[in-house]
C-alpha cells in the first residue's frame, strides 16, 4: 500500500522481511511524515532464526513504546496467538473502518 494511501490505519511488520529488514522499514514509517502517525505492530521470530536472544521486551526496551517514544505500539513474537492478535488491532484501530 503505497505511503500516501488515507485508508492506512494500521501497520504490521515483520522484523525479518526478504528485501528490506523490517527494522529499517519502522525507522522509515516512523519518520515519514504521512506515515508517523501510524499504529505499528512488530512481529519476531527473531530469537528462533537468528539463534540469539533478540526479544519483544529487548525491542522495546531499545526503542520505547507507542507513538511518544518512536517505537510500535506492540511487539509479538511470532507466531502470534490469533486472539491476542485480533485484540491488539482491535485497541490500536477502535471502531476504525478502512
Amino acid at each position: 500500500m503505497p505511503d500516501n494511501d488515507p485508508k492506512r490505519i494500521l501497520t504490521i511488520l515483520d522484523i525479518l522481511m526478504p528485501r528490506k529488514a523490517g527494522l529499517t522499514a519502522f525507522e522509515e514509517l516512523r519518520t515519514a511524515d504521512r506515515t508517523m502517525g501510524i499504529p505499528i505492530i512488530m512481529l519476531t521470530s527473531a530469537n528462533e532464526k537468528l539463534g540469539f536472544g533478540l526479544s519483544a521486551d529487548d525491542l522495546e526496551a531499545h526503542y520505547g513504546r507507542g507513538l511518544a517514544g518512536k517505537g510500535p505500539e506492540l511487539f509479538m513474537e511470532k507466531p502470534p496467538e490469533p486472539g491476542r492478535l485480533v485484540s491488539a488491532i482491535r485497541d490500536l484501530v477502535g471502531g476504525s473502518s478502512a
